[in-house]
């Protein structure tokens, strides 16, 4: 646990022993918020020249990506609860007040590492930097992944797909340097080759995808 947290922060991550939930005995669905396909459709779409310091943008954002990730996990998460025997932890329920992206993203991973045996990684979550730490914890602590039907997925597969999604990203410009770290976690293991990942970060800062 980061000693600089936040009282809230820990608390949060202490919550569920109030439900008499013991340690690794959860399932945790990860999903894109701020990303996924969602996101990279809308800046494709989009026809005016809108910055990141506009707030149309950002109005836009919410609208077309984030409202769109949430009504689309909202019928997963409850399938998946009605479906398996265990608590379903679902991020997208929890908003804290002056928590930024890297907040977010360690909070959710300690959560993994305290309360779950199992990760479910939902539509599109490649896409996403905080789903790749996710993936990338998962990986690291040897926890089952599903997919959101609830199949296997192989950590052969997780990379796979990691690498389809970072080239995708690369190639439209939108893979910012914290997404790309992200995904150099989920494939440390892997034979790619890590520190041509790493040097592509450094030449990759000024792309503009949200963190999420």
């Amino acid at each position: 646990m980061n000693d600089s947290w936040k009282p809230e922060h820990k608390l949060a991550l202490e919550f569920p022993h109030s439900f008499g939930h013991q340690s690794r005995s959860c399932v945790y669905l990860s999903t894109p918020i701020t990303t996924g396909p969602a996101f990279i459709r809308w800046r494709k779409s989009l026809t005016t020249d809108l910055s990141e310091a506009d707030r149309k943008y950002w109005k836009s954002h919410r609208a077309e990506v984030i409202c769109e990730n949430l009504e689309r996990i909202r019928p997963v998460a409850l399938r998946i609860r009605t479906t398996i025997s265990q608590t379903l932890i679902d991020p997208t329920t929890l908003t804290m007040d002056g928590w930024e992206q890297a907040e977010y993203h360690e909070f959710w991973c300690q959560v993994i590492r305290k309360w779950c045996f199992a990760v479910v990684l939902s539509e599109g979550w490649a896409f996403s930097t905080g789903c790749c730490e996710e993936a990338a914890t998962a990986l690291e602590l040897g926890l089952q992944t599903w997919r959101e039907d609830l199949n296997p997925i192989t950590a052969e597969v997780i990379k796979g797909e990691v690498l389809e999604a970072r080239h995708e990203l690369q190639g439209s410009g939108m893979a910012t340097q914290p997404y790309l770290i992200a995904a150099s976690k989920v494939l440390r293991d892997s034979k790619s080759d890590v520190s041509s990942i790493a040097a592509t970060v450094d030449t990759s800062s000024d792309s503009q995808e949200v963190e999420e």
